[in-house]
């Protein structure tokens, strides 16, 4: 609508209860009512185009970065990243969104996973207020939490949102958030597995993706002894460190997003996926935000 010569002035969003037949009442009215309601609501906070009036090249070049904070493995202190940004954003603003789940863990052991998504997935919550403002600023994440948290938060935040990928890089003397800046040739995400041909087999897939470490079918069968599917995406030689780009991080997840369209058009009857995964936090956020909830199965 906003791309045609003569943009409409307004969108009508409607509910509709009845087929106005010989039928027709009003009982689902209210209901009706309420989801055109909820509708516009999610639209307003999606933000699809800018909102009428910005100038969004104004908005790219002065906006603000929008800092996705997630902490749960331990506290993370705001001078952590803001050194790495400022270092090319010194005339922009900065706010940290704090994504906080350390007091959800205890002797390094997440102990309420479930109320860590219902914080997550809450309206009122502090991520879906940054995700509202969706085209006044530059988003970022950088986070030390438990994977699937990291995952379901690049879920939420979907590939519909920009955000530059930031990684904890810790070794001998030197703690960082930069990228290495290496040049060499990235390790390719080599995929064994997937599905070649179209599947009737019923039950759930496994995807075992090995970067920092290799995760191996024994400890996944232990969990899924006889599952319909299984697939790996492995790095030649998993170790910590591997991941140094944020280039190579956005072609794992080319990966994965083909990985996921293969088993959803070829195995229809896979009802959910599940994921192990042993890899940085950056790339686990990434992978979230390739999993669509319209056309993939649950994962």
């Amino acid at each position: 609508a906003t791309q045609q010569p003569h943009p409409p002035p307004f969108i009508e969003v409607r509910g509709i209860c009845d087929y106005a037949n010989e039928q027709k009442n009003d009982d689902w009215q209210p209901f009706a009512a309420e989801a055109a309601a909820a509708f516009t609501v999610g639209l307003l906070r999606s933000r699809p185009v800018p909102p009428v009036g910005v100038n969004t090249r104004r908005m790219q070049e002065k906006g603000s970065f929008l800092i996705l904070c997630a902490q749960s493995l331990r506290s993370i202190a705001a001078h952590e990243l803001l050194d790495v940004l400022e270092k090319d954003s010194t005339s922009r603003s900065m706010e940290i969104i704090s994504l906080d789940f350390t007091d959800l863990v205890a002797n390094g052991i997440f102990t309420d996973p479930e109320v860590a998504a219902l914080r997550l997935t809450s309206p009122q919550g502090s991520l879906y207020a940054a995700l509202a403002r969706r085209g006044e600023a530059e988003f970022a994440f950088h986070g030390l939490v438990h994977i699937p948290i990291a995952f379901l938060i690049g879920h939420l935040v979907t590939d519909r949102q920009p955000v530059r990928l930031f990684d904890f890089h810790p070794g001998p003397g030197l703690e960082t958030w930069a990228w290495s800046g290496m040049q060499e040739a990235i390790p390719p995400l080599e995929v064994r597995g997937a599905p070649e041909r179209p599947s009737r087999r019923k039950g759930v897939a496994v995807v075992r993706i090995s970067i920092s470490y290799t995760v191996t079918a024994a400890q996944t069968r232990a969990v899924f002894p006889r599952a319909a599917l299984e697939v790996d995406l492995t790095v030649p030689d998993p170790e910590r460190g591997v991941v140094r780009r944020e280039e190579q991080v956005r072609e794992y997840g080319r990966t994965f997003r083909r990985v996921l369209d293969l088993i959803t058009q070829r195995c229809p009857a896979v009802q959910r996926i599940h994921i192990f995964y042993a890899g940085p936090v950056a790339l686990a956020f990434h992978l979230g935000q390739q999993i669509s909830e319209n056309i993939h199965p649950a994962v």
